[in-house]
C-alpha cells in the first residue's frame, strides 16, 4: 500500500467517524481548535449531539403520532 492510498485510507476513516459524532466533525473541520486535549469541546459537542437526537426523536414521534391519527382517526 502506497503513502497515498494509506492517508486516503486515514481521511476515509476520519470522515466516518466524523459522521458519528459531532465533536470529530469540528475536529475534522478545526483540527487546531477542536484539540483532544480541550475536554470542555468534547463535553460542549456532546451536550450538543445529545440534543439534536433527542429534538429529532422527539419530532420524528410527533410527526407518526400524527400520521397515524390522520390514517386511524
Amino acid at each position: 500500500m502506497t503513502d497515498k492510498e494509506l492517508n486516503q485510507l486515514k481521511m476515509m476513516a476520519k470522515m466516518e467517524l466524523a459522521n458519528c459524532e459531532f465533536f470529530y466533525f469540528c475536529h475534522l473541520l478545526a483540527p487546531d481548535f477542536y484539540a483532544d486535549d480541550r475536554q470542555y469541546l468534547i463535553d460542549l459537542c456532546n451536550e450538543m449531539q445529545d440534543f439534536y437526537e433527542r429534538m429529532t426523536m422527539y419530532w420524528l414521534s410527533m410527526y407518526l403520532r400524527d400520521m397515524v391519527n390522520h390514517v386511524l382517526p
